[in-house]
């Protein structure tokens, strides 16, 4: 007689949270598209309505209001048609996944982001894009401001990115397809950002931004993959890649978030994806088997 199969050591073994519950493979293209063009109608319209009055978050109360709405569209999102396809149940899932507050020892990646900016920062001084001009002691009080600031204004996204988007298409892709699916769509949101005054990507490259993003869907989905869909992890990861860059630049040469910047970041990170890959395989840390023989890689 066969041993008794042995019960998974952690949450990534047993695949907690990697796939939604309960979707089948021919469900996920039609929510997949739900969920994006959701996404998209929750995000855009605020932000059109930006674009049409004052062009700039920063503009006044009102503006960055607005602002803040279009960061909320993909996780709101989410939540919307979790609560409609599994009623509680979804609602519970993405809260039990938001308060998982013991990172283990997946906390060093929170500091990933900074080693880079920091690396893009003396790239550009180095190109002669920027020059040092470190700020004083006292901008060390704004460090925790600008990086609880990195969570409001882009980590929420990851409820929908990774937290719904990312397992549902893992139904049916492997890891690294649903991850490049997530990062053309991830990209494409920011699309109206691009035409906003005193963005990140009113001054970037759409080329080496949707690289960066390509690169990045596919860290973070292994990220999700391998904390068991640890959403709060995803947050706090989003939230400190925009917090450090900001304090990397303000803090050490506040004109290099330029080009040199840019294609540094978006090539360190595009790097570490492509070795991700070449180590853990196209799967990205799936451990739980897609549902059904129809199942795409």
């Amino acid at each position: 007689m066969p041993p008794p199969p042995q019960p998974p050591t952690s949450p990534a073994d047993a695949g907690v949270g990697t796939l939604l519950p309960d979707v089948r493979p021919d469900q996920v293209a039609a929510r997949a598209v739900a969920f994006v063009l959701l996404a998209i109608l929750l995000s855009w319209l605020p932000l059109g309505l930006l674009l049409v009055t004052t062009g700039d978050p920063a503009a006044d109360t009102g503006a960055m209001v607005l602002w803040l709405l279009g960061g909320l569209g993909p996780g709101l999102a989410a939540v919307l048609l979790s609560w409609h396809h599994e009623g509680r149940a979804g609602l519970h899932r993405i809260r039990a996944s938001l308060t998982r507050w013991r990172l283990g020892h997946h906390g060093w990646l929170l500091l990933v982001p900074l080693v880079v900016g920091l690396l893009g920062v003396a790239v550009a001084v180095w190109v002669g894009e920027a020059a040092w001009e470190v700020a004083g002691p006292s901008y060390l009080l704004l460090v925790p401001v600008v990086l609880v600031g990195g969570v409001v204004f882009g980590g929420l996204e990851e409820i929908g990115w990774r937290g719904h988007l990312q397992p549902l298409l893992q139904v049916r892709l492997s890891g690294l397809a649903a991850a490049l699916v997530v990062g053309v769509v991830w990209s494409a949101w920011h699309a109206p950002l691009f035409l906003l005054s005193g963005t990140t990507q009113a001054t970037s490259s759409p080329v080496w931004f949707t690289v960066g993003g390509l690169a990045l869907a596919v860290l973070f989905a292994w990220v999700w993959n391998i904390s068991g869909g640890n959403l709060l992890l995803l947050v706090l990861l989003h939230g400190a890649l925009n917090g450090w860059y900001t304090v990397a630049v303000q803090g050490l040469a506040p004109e290099a978030l330029g080009a040199g910047f840019e294609l540094v970041t978006a090539l360190a990170a595009a790097g570490l994806a492509l070795l991700l890959v070449a180590r853990v395989g196209r799967n990205l840390g799936v451990t739980t088997p897609r549902r059904a023989a129809g199942s795409v890689r």
